[in-house]
């Protein structure tokens, strides 16, 4: 699984397998938010590599329970893409019992 910049997840996603769909936050403006003022730009990775990255998780954990897609704001990606991923998720854990992300 490939990861780029800063991951940081919130206490409740602790136990949650970590997919990187985006990297970045889209607006990086907060005055209180220091996490990505590293020069990590905003982007959207290819759903081909998300794929990719959930299929390799898949085979090194099998019994995840929680999938969460850290990064500054992963609803900005195209609906169409996150429903792909979501779904693709869910076929590869069928007892998969949430899927959480970073949005505003």
């Amino acid at each position: 699984m490939r990861y780029e910049g800063p991951i940081y997840r919130p206490p409740s996603e602790a136990d949650s397998l970590l997919v990187q769909a985006t990297v970045g936050c889209p607006h990086n403006l907060c005055t209180f938010c220091m996490v990505y003022k590293d020069g990590v730009r905003f982007k959207v990775r290819p759903v081909a590599d998300i794929r990719a990255d959930l299929d390799e998780a898949a085979a090194a954990y099998p019994g995840a329970r929680t999938l969460f897609f850290p990064a500054g704001n992963t609803i900005a990606m195209p609906t169409a893409s996150l429903a792909d991923i979501c779904r693709h998720a869910r076929g590869l854990w069928p007892r998969l019992e949430r899927i959480t992300v970073y949005g505003s």
